[in-house]
């Protein structure tokens, strides 16, 4: 029980760090431009919550301010590696959990929440006419559930 408690309390402290310095930016940034990163990843505007004020974000939350909604959506960072531990428990290293919950987060998360969370992302719900499908995701679960 010790065990899952600090995978637990490890995995919120590193997905709160990754989900601050690069995460929310990968997933709710414009598209990078070109390469083969294209629609993958969101762009580095917002590395380190940098450009979030007090002012909303028409294009996410229209009520509330950009600061409060990143630091709604690093609790999703946060605990969506935790999710994982319960499959397991007693089986893994503490630094190869850490180790695979980073790979998994960028690798798998990120791309996913980009593509149905973030503004310019394939599936989002508020994405341009021309996207095949759109997906409405409303409390989060479908980034969460899916990966």
């Amino acid at each position: 029980m010790l065990s899952v408690a600090a995978h637990c309390l490890m995995l919120t402290a590193m997905g709160i760090l990754i989900g601050w310095a690069f995460g929310y930016s990968l997933v709710f940034g414009k598209d990078f431009s070109g390469g083969p990163l294209g629609h993958v990843f969101g762009g580095s505007e917002h590395l380190g919550f940098a450009g979030l004020g007090f002012s909303p974000d028409a294009a996410y939350a229209a009520g509330i301010s950009s600061a409060t909604f990143a630091l709604f959506q690093a609790m999703f960072a946060a605990i969506t590696p935790a999710l994982i531990i319960g499959a397991i428990a007693g089986r893994m290293t503490s630094s190869a959990l850490m180790l695979f919950s980073f790979l998994w987060t960028m690798l798998v998360c990120y791309p996913v929440a980009h593509a149905i969370w973030g503004a310019t992302g394939d599936f989002s719900g508020i994405a341009t006419a021309d996207a095949a499908f759109k997906a409405a995701n409303f409390a989060g679960g479908i980034v969460v559930h899916m990966t």
